[in-house]
């Protein structure tokens, strides 16, 4: 009987039990809050704690400020052209003397000298030719009197190099007092230009000083013939006015 009884009581909270089982079943699960679910709405969520300090956003850079214009420069008047006067002071001028074949010049390393057609010519048999005009020949003449010496002359041999010497009352033959020069045209060359108009300037030369006593043309460096025209030595100054 009391077996009865007990067994009884044993399967009624059994009962019971399965009962309780099935309602905790039907309960919904409970789930953590996300994080999304934590922060407010319209709000960004706030970044983990990694234990770490955020580093700040760089700052913007300003952008440079544009360089100013330069200004325009004044207009300049261009200066106003230098005009010369040219005076001569003295010159051989072969047109005007008379045909001869023994004119009054002394030379060296040079047959043939003669003025012919208005012209002084000759055949340099060397490489040192030159033609000496002495003060017979000229007036001597102070070094500031000339500021430009003005040589119209052809060659027709293989060189374009000539010099020019000059002696003063101080200062006698020599390197330092003369003036080099180069032709643009050869004689053979069959230009129209073939005359060479050379000027000199004669205070490329220190020696170029006192009284003016003599000069020497070196009308070529080769071997070959020559003619010149003309030697004229100016005075230059600026026109007034």
């Amino acid at each position: 009987m009391f077996k009865r009884i007990l067994i009884a009581a044993l399967a009624g909270l059994c009962v019971l039990t399965a009962a309780s089982c099935a309602k905790e079943e039907q309960k919904p699960a409970e789930t953590a809050p996300t994080q999304a679910d934590a922060a407010p709405a319209g709000e960004d969520a706030a970044p983990a704690d990694n234990g770490e300090a955020a580093e700040p956003a760089p700052e913007a850079e300003p952008e440079p400020e544009p360089e100013p214009e330069p200004e325009p420069e004044p207009e300049t008047e261009p200066a106003p052209q230098i005009e010369y006067e040219y005076e001569t002071v003295f010159e051989l001028d072969f047109s005007t003397m008379e045909d001869t074949n023994k004119p009054p010049f002394s030379a060296n390393q040079v047959s043939g000298l003669r003025i012919e057609d208005g012209v002084l010519k000759g055949t340099s048999t060397g490489g040192d030719p030159f033609i000496t005009f002495q003060q017979k020949q000229f007036p001597a003449f102070s070094w500031d009197e000339v500021q430009q010496i003005y040589i119209k002359l052809k060659n027709y041999g293989d060189g374009y190099d000539g010099q020019l010497f000059f002696t003063t009352d101080s200062v006698s033959w020599s390197e330092p007092a003369s003036y080099r020069f180069s032709r643009y045209f050869n004689g053979d060359d069959g230009d129209d230009n073939d005359w060479n108009e050379i000027d000199l300037f004669t205070d490329e030369s220190a020696m170029w000083d006192g009284t003016i006593t003599n000069f020497r043309l070196d009308p070529m460096v080769t071997e070959g013939d020559f003619e010149v025209a003309v030697i004229r030595f100016l005075k230059v100054t600026e026109k007034q006015g």
